[in-house]
This record gives C-alpha cells, structure tokens and sequence, in this order.
C-alpha cells in the first residue's frame, strides 16, 4: 500500500457543483474504486483547489491507472469536464512525512497546505530531506 496525494482545480463558480456531485457519488463507482486497489480516499476543497488523499495497492499508478480503465470513471471524468479546469491535470504531491498516531477514535480528518517561497524551497527541501 502507497499513500498518494494530488490536487486539481476547479473553474472558478463551480465550487457548489463540485461539491453537490460528490455528495451523490455514483455507488458503481464507488465500487471501481475500491476493485481499482484505491482504500481511504477523501478529498478536500478550499476555493478551487482540491485535494484528494488516498491508500492505493499496490501503488497510486497502477490503482488509477485500473481505474481510468473502466466506463465508469469514463462516464464520472467527462461528467465533470465542465467543472475541472482545463489546468487541472492531476497535481502529485510528494510524501515528505507520515505519523501514525495510533489511538482510537472517532477521529476527524483534515488537511493542511504550507506555502514555501520561491526562494527558500531549497532551504526548505534541505531542512525535510
């Protein structure tokens, strides 16, 4: 299992639509997801970024790869076509860090974004490598 994380963007006014969609998510693909190898996705808004995290097996290619494979995520993509800007190919982010706390829940997921000057991203890659 890999953990993976990408973001896209949506046009902006389209942010209520996006949402409305995901709160009735088709159950057939909700079941490509998880034959497609993906576990625990959530996705995330803030404006027209969106986030997506998801535990992928064996890994983020091969899973969406599986996924983009069948007619309903084909169907889900061009549904969306009008909403995801032209832009907004999948943005991969990498993993620098992971902490599993352990403990039980109920646990609230969430998400946070750092914003690092142009001119200190190598000072910031140094300090996280």
């Amino acid at each position: 299992m890999k953990r993976a994380c990408f973001g896209l963007r949506l046009y902006p006014g389209t942010e209520a639509e996006y949402d409305r969609r995901h709160a009735a998510i088709w159950p057939e693909l909700v079941t490509a997801i998880r034959e497609s190898g993906i576990r625990n996705l959530s996705s995330f808004r803030r404006g027209t970024d969106v986030w997506h995290y998801a535990e992928c097996d064996p890994d983020a290619v091969t899973a969406l790869a599986k996924l983009g494979a069948t007619n309903v995520n084909a169907k889900w993509d061009d549904s969306l076509r009008p909403i995801v800007a032209a832009d907004g190919e999948r943005m991969w982010f990498q993993e620098i860090f992971h902490a599993n706390g352990g403990g039980s829940g109920p646990f609230e997921r969430g998400l946070f974004t750092l914003v690092v000057h142009p001119d200190r991203i190598a000072e910031y890659d140094e300090r996280h490598a």
